[in-house]
């Protein structure tokens, strides 16, 4: 969150990274479980009582980013929309000021 916010690439990229090696860690495990399920009919021993503290705070964690990063989104999509509206009318009143064909202005400074 805060690399978007920052407008930086390299953390945003790895905290993609990070996440893309945990979906895959737990893609695995999932597998591991579903296959031990589908061979012994159920999985023979009980989940490490601390492993399972880890993903439930992993999981907390993912959906708390996911709100802001959401709330984010919907934020800057309302920032740009204004945006392009300013651009509009500014566009728009240079068209009318000029006339059907717009004008080059120029600008002086005199000293």
């Amino acid at each position: 969150m805060q690399a978007i916010a920052a407008n930086t690439l390299e953390p945003l990229e790895e905290s993609i990274a990070n996440q893309q090696a945990l979906a895959v860690r737990l893609r695995e495990l999932a597998k591991d479980l579903s296959k031990q399920a589908a061979e012994g009919g159920a999985v023979a021993v009980a989940p490490d009582e601390d492993l399972m503290q880890q993903i439930q705070s992993a999981a907390q964690r993912l959906r708390t980013l996911n709100q802001k990063y959401s709330a984010l989104l919907k934020l800057s999509t309302h920032s740009v929309g204004l945006m392009i509206s300013l651009y509009r009318s500014h566009k728009g009143q240079m068209q009318e000021s000029a006339g059907p064909v717009m004008k080059q202005q120029t600008w002086s400074c005199e000293a």
